[in-house]
This record gives C-alpha cells, structure tokens and sequence, in this order.
C-alpha cells in the first residue's frame, strides 16, 4: 500500500551528499544538504551489538577511522566513543528527512527485523526497501501480511473491504488473509469488492483461469510424452 512512484523521478544521493573531509557521509548534515537539492536519499542500516538501528555503512571505521572494527560488532555506545563524527540513529534520519523526499533502505539487519519495521510503520514519508537478503524479504512479506490480518481481525466496519483489495493486489493469497477471520465479516469484505471492484475480481478470475489452463495443458503434455515412451 505504500505509494513507490517516487523511485522513477528525481535524482538518489548515496548516503547523502558529502566529501568525508568537510562532511561525512550518511550523517545529518550530508542529508541536509541532499534534501536541499530536493535529492532523493539511499542509505543502509546496519543493527548494532546491542540491536540499535544506525545510518552508515558496515566497514565505515575501517575506510575512514583507519580501524578494523565491525559496527555490527559494537555497541551504540561504543560506536559513539570511538567516532570522531556523530553516526545517527535512523529515527535522527527519519526525523530530519520526515517526508521531504522519498528515501531508500538497505538494512542490514540479523535479529531484529520487526522492530525496524514497527519503527518505518510509523513513518509517514515516502519510503522502499531494498535487500538481497531472501530472510528480509520474508520478513517484510510476513510482516505486511500480519498487518493486514491485525486490520481485518479488530476493526469490522464495511470500508477494510478496501484492506482485502490492497492485500490481494500486493499479490497475498486470499486464504492466508482472512485466516481467522469470521465469516460474518468475510461475507462483507466479499460483497464489498464484487460491488466496488468488479474489474479487479475479474481480473483475478482471469489469472486463475489463466493459471489452470497452464497446470492443465502441463499436464496433457506429460501425459502425451507418457504415451509416446509406452507406446515406443
């Protein structure tokens, strides 16, 4: 449901705008200058020791503070310490940013997955996630997916129909959604989308015929290349 439209206009500056003399990168004052040339801004979170969400790149102690320390292998605390420039907090970044331009994230996280999807939950700025991490990516999905059962569970008024919608164009199977859901309110959530989107439940008729039609001609071509091999 979150509106990406963002990520096809406008420029991204990578971890802000910076020289890493004057300014350093991924930090307030590079975003500063980003968001005054209404740049979009790219950067990574990286999970520390102690499971806080901070705005900078893994190896930055070893390309710029001439160390071999892993921010994940620290804590906050410690990060603090040991730089000699303030690394932010993402809430910091998202505070500054706070709907400005759009941003794009690559966490790099190991444990915490849902707290930092909580803490983006309450964001109400453009923002996408990237990752090539399968485990994130389930994450997010899983995550989605629970928010759109917790909706759908409390409230019962006819207008989470429109819930049912986005949840089925983001691509979530039906049966996975109204899982416990009871069938007084599926019944409305139903009527719902047959009056108000018709289009789009024929639309989804369409590619389950579509799919069917698939597993069936498969299926006629294996049975056809089991009669070639008997009758050979």
């Amino acid at each position: 449901m979150k509106d990406i439209d963002f990520l096809k206009k406008g420029i991204f500056a990578y971890q802000g705008i910076y020289d890493n003399k004057n300014v350093y990168e991924n930090t307030l004052e590079a975003f500063k200058v980003a968001i005054k040339r209404r740049n979009n801004i790219y950067f990574e979170v990286i999970e520390t020791k102690d499971h806080k969400f901070v705005v900078c790149k893994n190896d930055v102690f070893e390309r710029i503070h001439n160390s071999k320390d892993k921010v994940e292998d620290m804590t906050y605390d410690e990060l603090c310490y040991v730089s000699f420039y303030h690394i932010p907090l993402l809430e910091e970044v998202l505070e500054l940013i706070n709907g400005k331009v759009g941003i794009m994230i690559d966490p790099k996280v190991h444990t915490k997955h849902k707290n930092l999807f909580e803490l983006l939950d309450n964001y109400n700025g453009k923002f996408a996630i990237i990752s090539v991490n399968p485990k994130i990516i389930n994450s997010i999905k899983n995550h989605e997916l629970s928010n759109y059962k917790d909706i759908l569970l409390k409230e019962d008024d006819i207008y989470y129909g429109e819930v049912l919608y986005y949840a089925l164009r983001d691509g979530f199977k039906i049966e996975e959604i109204l899982i416990n859901i009871s069938y007084f309110k599926v019944e409305k959530y139903i009527t719902y989308l047959i009056v108000n989107k018709k289009e789009f439940i024929l639309k989804l008729i369409f590619l389950y015929l579509l799919n069917i039609s698939e597993q069936l001609w498969n299926y006629v071509k294996i049975k056809e290349v089991h009669i070639l091999i008997w009758n050979i």
